[in-house]
């Protein structure tokens, strides 16, 4: 059987699910139709000799690390900085070997969430707060604990709603796609949840301007760490 009709078949099963309200049917269809589009991809990099596969979500690190460990990939891995992720939890939870990301870096900030939280960081406090007042949910902002992993997904909803909104109040009351990159590429400095410092201009992609610091797998704890 085709990857292609792996996916047609978990699309299929994902509707089942859906209107039948079988949430573990519907969470395997999920992660199913996810790792048979990783497939796909990963036959794709080898195709193409790719010479780095980049992250772009959190989860990178544990999307990725299935792909390699099924493929035998050996390609060079650049993880994004909110990659927050426990790669002890990988290993232990998923049974993956880590020894892919020997070739692997990631770009490390001086504050994780959870003591970004508990220090209100740049309103992150604040933003949980908000959170959790609007929809009733509980975000764990304990790292030791095995709650769900939702402070940092929370942290980033808050800041893609600040950015929207700012930029959208400068582009003006007549807001088009136009008017709104405009605003954007002139908008300067901007203060956000989680940041100390950032900013938007021309040809800037990072709204970050906090230094980062480059990160390799590390063995022994199991862990990036600032090279």
């Amino acid at each position: 059987m085709s990857w292609d009709a792996v996916i047609q078949m978990g699309t299929g099963l994902h509707y089942i699910a859906h209107f039948t309200g079988n949430r573990q049917l519907l969470k395997l269809c999920i992660e199913a139709a996810a790792e048979a589009e990783l497939q796909v991809l990963a036959e794709r990099w080898a195709a193409d000799r790719a010479k780095v596969i980049i992250g772009s979500a959190p989860e990178s690190a544990q999307d990725i690390i299935g792909v390699y460990d099924s493929t035998g990939l050996d390609i060079p891995i650049l993880l994004p900085e909110n990659t927050h992720v426990s790669l002890s939890l990988i290993q232990e939870t998923l049974g993956y070997d880590l020894s892919v990301f020997h070739n692997a870096v990631a770009l490390l900030r001086a504050t994780d969430d959870a003591t970004a939280y508990a220090q209100n960081l740049a309103g992150v406090a604040d933003c949980v707060d908000r959170f959790q007042q609007a929809t009733g949910e509980v975000v764990d902002v304990d790292p030791s604990t095995d709650g769900m992993d939702n402070l940092g997904p929370t942290i980033e909803a808050c800041q893609g709603i600040e950015i929207f909104a700012a930029i959208a109040r400068a582009a003006g009351p007549e807001l088009t796609t136009e008017s709104f990159g405009a605003a954007a590429e002139n908008y300067g400095p901007i203060q956000i949840t989680g940041l100390s410092k950032g900013s938007l201009g021309p040809g800037k992609f990072d709204i970050s301007d906090a230094p980062a610091e480059i990160g390799h797998y590390d063995p022994e704890t199991l862990a990036f760490v600032a090279s």
